[in-house]
């Protein structure tokens, strides 16, 4: 499919385009599919037929034709709301094939993209209603009318069950909504787990037994932050499926010391904040609060925890795509991932639901806080991994500072605070305790999961690219992949160094390079992650692993089909062993959640033997 760019001009009255060929039979296959093979397109005396409408006449009344519907849709993606509803009336009639005016049966069999008139006001058609304003502040931007065609099946390949297994032991159970397990430097045996309801439950290795640690919600601690603040969960329009919470947990590396972590949490907005994208009136829908607590005993069970310290306070443009880990580098810094601030596609779009019949705008929905993609552009948090150091304070709002090595100084367009930024929602990455490298994982859209070795000031791609394909917004529909490159991306842009489409799953949890002991023979030096779920709807989550980075072979879990759970993160404790964490109902309700380890595969001994690869690697082959 040929790529045809219409570049305009809108200045203070003036709106103008370039024009390119269209293939004849492209166009009027569509025409017909949409209208059928009697539509007035056919029709070579009926000269006045316009090409934004439907009707010989060129009303509106009868709805939008083919090409006209695909231009407004275009239109929706600028930021403007004047320019979101704005279609062109192309004028009467015309035989001349003038470009940049009307255009009529003839031209297009000619295979012209119509033109855009002139003049001090545009006419557009809304809802089947003709208006005049004026036009709108001078704007020049690319788009590309007839966008290259989707990749319906991205990574052919599946991938394959490995010759490793496993088996998963429960250890503790009762959770809600399990999110991460951390273990505290000084704190031997004991994994903190995240529960997303704000909980953070201490849990002792040895025999399972689980308390409170940490409760927001109850309000349990001195701390001066209200649990009136905190977001209700279950209320972000997709039934109980809810991507806020309390959703990451650090612990600084001297916490032995100075008893201080660090905690990431979704809150209603109460706070004036460091950043924000958002331009319009009330669509802030949360904010994102990092802070600071302080406890009066790091052996205790139920410690004191004293009075929350507000770090950092970034406003979120919808309920989705929050990132949420924290995690402290060798180098000692914090780093903190955040999405891209939600919805689809990166960008700030208005999507209208019409009436087919009648043409009229039954709903009109404002998606904001994206412009041209967050996520693409380090001047903001948003689709990003900071660096920040809590320990100093010369950070614009004083509470914490920003190492000198960080890639960017925040004297141009880029922010200090970024550390690598064009992720869409990174929500789990790790170091890896024998190099310090960082591994990212970013959840995909539509298509593509992946995962990324993350350095200092790339660009990892989104919205330009997903996974290591070209991605195209798509306005009121479903964005998509395809192989055909975007000439509007920058150079450079850093690929993943795994990936998979969604015939193999539908959300990537990240997790770490295993470096324990009681696997190592089969799994040292891998990294093994997970799928949230093959299934929506289903507790179907799959293990997966790579030993060299150059593939991805499942991890079966010895007896089971899969894991049986939403996997919703890992964990790692202070001897390398990992575990995971999830739950059977993949959101933050009923009491589901577990908290399992990662062991050697549990299996009948009459039916299966053990092995040495090629590798040298211990694996079962069994009967």
């Amino acid at each position: 499919m040929r790529k045809i760019f219409a570049k305009y001009l809108v200045f203070a009255a003036f709106f103008a385009a370039v024009n390119n060929a269209h293939a004849e039979p492209e166009f009027l296959a569509e025409w017909r599919k949409l209208y059928g093979a009697d539509s007035p397109i056919d029709d070579d005396n009926n000269t006045e037929c316009q090409i934004c409408h439907i009707s010989a006449g060129g009303g509106s009344s009868a709805g939008w034709n083919a090409y006209g519907w695909r231009v407004r849709e275009v239109l929706q993606g600028f930021s403007s709301s004047e320019i979101a509803r704005v279609i062109v009336q192309a004028g009467v009639s015309d035989s001349d094939q003038d470009a940049a005016g009307a255009t009529n049966v003839t031209e297009i069999k000619l295979g012209n993209h119509p033109g855009w008139r002139e003049g001090t006001s545009l006419r557009y058609f809304a809802g089947g209603n003709v208006s005049e304003i004026p036009t709108p502040a001078s704007i020049e931007q690319t788009i590309d009318l007839d966008p290259p065609a989707p990749l319906n099946d991205p990574i052919p390949l599946r991938i394959v069950e490995g010759q490793q297994q496993i088996s998963l032991e429960t250890v503790s159970s009762g959770f809600i909504s399990p999110l991460l397990a951390v273990s505290a430097p000084g704190v031997d045996g004991v994994l903190f787990v995240v529960d997303q309801v704000g909980v953070i439950w201490r849990v002792v290795l040895s025999d399972g037994s689980k308390t409170r640690f940490f409760d927001i919600t109850a309000g349990s601690f001195t701390a001066e932050a209200n649990a009136s603040d905190l977001v209700t969960l279950g209320n972000a329009g997709f039934g109980p499926f809810d991507e806020r919470g309390l959703l990451g947990l650090a612990f600084h590396p001297n916490y032995a010391d100075n008893g201080k972590f660090y905690t990431y949490q979704s809150e209603n907005v109460v706070y004036t904040a460091d950043f924000s994208t958002i331009a319009s009136e009330g669509q802030h829908n949360h904010q994102t609060v990092i802070a600071e607590w302080t406890v009066s005993d790091p052996n205790s069970a139920a410690p004191l925890i004293g009075s929350k310290r507000q770090l950092l306070v970034i406003d979120q443009p919808q309920f989705n795509h929050n990132g949420g880990m924290l995690a402290f580098g060798p180098d000692g810094y914090l780093y903190i991932s955040i999405g891209d601030g939600g919805a689809a596609d990166d960008q700030d779009v208005t999507i209208e639901t019409i009436n087919i019949s009648t043409g009229l705008i039954v709903s009109r929905v404002l998606v904001d806080g994206h412009q041209d993609g967050n996520a693409r552009n380090p001047a903001n948090p948003l689709g990003a991994i900071l660096r920040i150091d809590p320990d100093q304070n010369g950070s614009t709002n004083g509470e914490y500072g920003i190492p000198v090595s960080n890639p960017f100084d925040g004297n141009g367009t880029e922010l200090a605070e970024v550390y690598a930024y064009g992720l869409r929602n990174s929500y789990r990455f790790s170091f890896d305790s024998a190099n310090g490298n960082l591994y990212a994982a970013d959840v995909g859209q539509n298509d593509i999961e992946e995962i990324n070795l993350i350095e200092a000031g790339n660009n990892y791609g989104w919205n330009f690219k997903e996974g290591s394909f070209w991605f195209y917004p798509n306005q009121s529909q479903p964005g998509y992949v395809s192989a055909v490159e975007n000439d509007a991306a920058p150079a450079g842009l850093v690929d993943p160094i795994l990936e998979y489409d969604h015939d193999d799953g539908i959300s990537v949890t990240g997790g770490y390079v295993y470096r324990g002991s009681e696997l190592d023979e089969a799994l040292g030096g891998a990294y093994i992650f997970a799928d949230w779920s093959s299934d929506f709807g289903v507790p179907s989550g799959r293990l997966f692993y790579s030993d060299d980075f150059s593939r991805i072979q499942e991890l079966r879990v010895a007896g089971q089909n899969s894991v049986g759970l939403f996997v919703t993160g890992f964990g790692q404790d202070t001897s390398g062993e990992l575990y995971v964490v999830g739950n059977k109902t993949g959101s933050p309700t009923g009491e589901t959640g577990v908290l399992q380890k990662i062991v050697p595969p549990v299996v009948d001994d009459e039916f299966c033997v053990p092995i040495k690869t090629q590798g040298e690697k211990l694996a079962l082959v069994c009967l």
